[in-house]
């Protein structure tokens, strides 16, 4: 994805703290690892994921490689009616070229699975066993426009 591109992927957040993936519409990655965690008594939600890419072709000067990102999503826990929200700001995973802290997106993941119940998950700040779309977004620009 680049510049204003969106994509929608499912995400389930576990007990452990680990993500299941399931469907994108965004590029396909060939492995995705990820946890997740609330500060206790509080609203603030933080979720980092690493994707693995392979591309290039063999036979080429370049070949194929494959490269991975991270990225790491701070934003805050909401009720939208019965249902869980979640809003923030994606920044880029500190790597060997950069260790600043770099905003490069925005997200915003909502229940998919309403009408379950998730009020009692909410007061208990878990969100376990929470089905989420999370849609992403790479312009800072329209973020904060």
């Amino acid at each position: 994805m680049e510049d204003s591109d969106n994509c929608t992927t499912e995400l389930f957040l576990t007990s452990d703290g680990s993500i299941e993936f399931g469907d994108t519409d965004g590029p396909t990655w060939d492995d995705v690892a990820g946890n997740w965690h609330v500060e206790p008594g509080t609203d603030d939600f933080t979720m980092v994921i690493f994707r693995r890419y392979g591309t290039g072709r063999s036979g080429t000067d370049m070949g194929e490689f494959e490269y991975e990102i991270g990225r790491v999503y701070r934003g805050e826990m909401t009720m939208v009616g019965e249902a869980v929200a979640i809003t923030g700001i994606i920044h880029s995973q500190p790597d060997e070229f950069s260790t600043e802290d770099r905003q490069i997106g925005y997200f915003n993941m909502i229940d998919g699975a309403f009408p379950f119940s998730f009020i009692d998950v909410v007061v208990a700040v878990s969100l376990v066993g929470v089905l989420l779309l999370c849609i992403e977004s790479n312009s800072v620009d329209r973020a904060f426009s």
